[in-house]
């Protein structure tokens, strides 16, 4: 492993522990969910579509693990959400250029989706096991999805921009 690579994701590991911690203090504060876009999910999504084959799964790995230690879905539900999303936007760049602001808005709202229906199928497994009632709720997914789609397009140039992430992009052939 190169230094270079090391260190891209370290730092990878630095700017999501920081944005899982800005939602996580969002929330806190009293921001709805509904309304916070999932910023992890759209760096992922750039990550995806600048980064190497090989370096887009260790980074998409790193994104669950920090995700995993900050979230309060399960570690193996995100780990296997995320691997999900890699190998999806891994399948899916071979046709398309995710690096295209529109269509990484409408991969952000369409992973989004899926991510949320994902965590609240795992989430309702959990309770239903307890013997509590199951409130399955998908309607808010709507909005976050949105939310998360106009980030996407708003804040995906900044994303790919951060400092420390350049040792993970793909080489110009």
């Amino acid at each position: 492993m190169s230094a270079k690579l090391l260190f891209g994701l370290l730092a990878l590991a630095l700017w999501t522990s920081w944005l899982c911690f800005a939602q996580g203090a969002l929330v806190a504060l009293g921001w709805p969910s509904a309304l916070l876009p999932d910023l992890v999910l759209v760096l992922a999504i750039v990550l995806s579509a600048r980064a190497s084959e090989g370096r887009a799964l260790a980074a998409l790995f790193v994104i669950a693990l920090v995700r995993a230690a900050f979230g309060v879905e399960g570690p193996l539900a995100v780990l296997a959400a995320f691997l999900a999303a890699g190998l999806a936007l891994e399948w899916l760049r071979r046709w398309f250029d995710f690096r295209d602001p529109f269509l990484c808005a409408s991969s952000a709202f369409a992973l989004s989706l899926l991510l949320g229906a994902w965590w609240r199928v795992v989430s309702a497994g959990r309770v239903w096991r307890a013997g509590i009632a199951v409130d399955w709720g998908f309607t808010p997914l709507l909005g976050a999805a949105a939310v998360t789609a106009v980030a996407a397009l708003a804040l995906a140039p900044l994303l790919a921009r951060l400092p420390g992430l350049r040792g993970l992009w793909r080489r110009a052939a």
